[in-house]
């Protein structure tokens, strides 16, 4: 349980840190690009992870609260939604660092081709990786959240109790 709730803090100050960046560069360098025209823009590799993370937030959504009522129910007994929700939160967070570290790989590689440029060439393809983070990560936040919550109630419940067999 404590685990979880450190889990927690962490993957949400790390969204934040992310969410954060992603504002500064994109506020600060390229302040006519609406975040969705760079989505559109985005390297394939890059839109397919987001796409991918935003469909196992939709799966999140749905088994947070089914957990949840699962978990007040059955007492005592671990679930399989747990184990769920921890991996949607492990599969988020892995696919968002390997989509953050491909797509530095490919500015670092257009900068190796092209030769040092300014910050301010490649900040729209920073943005894109830290907007896939940044999902990732929330997404993270959100599976952990309802993990912690799963684990408070099934931890907190009481025992069932289950009614004296009748001899017929």
């Amino acid at each position: 349980m404590k685990l979880s709730i450190i889990a927690l803090v962490i993957v949400a100050a790390l969204a934040a840190v992310a969410g954060s960046a992603f504002a500064l560069i994109l506020g600060r360098y390229a302040p006519d690009i609406p975040p969705i025209v760079l989505f559109m823009e985005m390297s394939p590799v890059l839109k397919l992870t987001a796409i991918l993370i935003q469909l196992v937030t939709i799966c999140i959504f749905l088994l947070g609260p089914v957990g949840l009522v699962i978990a007040r129910a059955s007492g005592s007994r671990p679930g399989i939604i747990e184990i769920m929700l921890g991996l949607a939160a492990a599969a988020c967070t892995a696919l968002a660092a390997l989509a953050a570290l491909y797509g530095e790989m490919n500015t670092q590689l257009a900068i190796k081709a092209v030769g040092p440029v300014d910050f301010a060439v490649t900040a729209a393809a920073r943005a894109e990786s830290l907007l896939v983070l940044t999902l990732g990560l929330a997404s993270a936040a959100l599976a952990m959240a309802f993990l912690t919550g799963v684990q408070a109630l099934r931890l907190g419940a009481p025992p069932r109790i289950e009614p004296p067999a009748t001899a017929s």
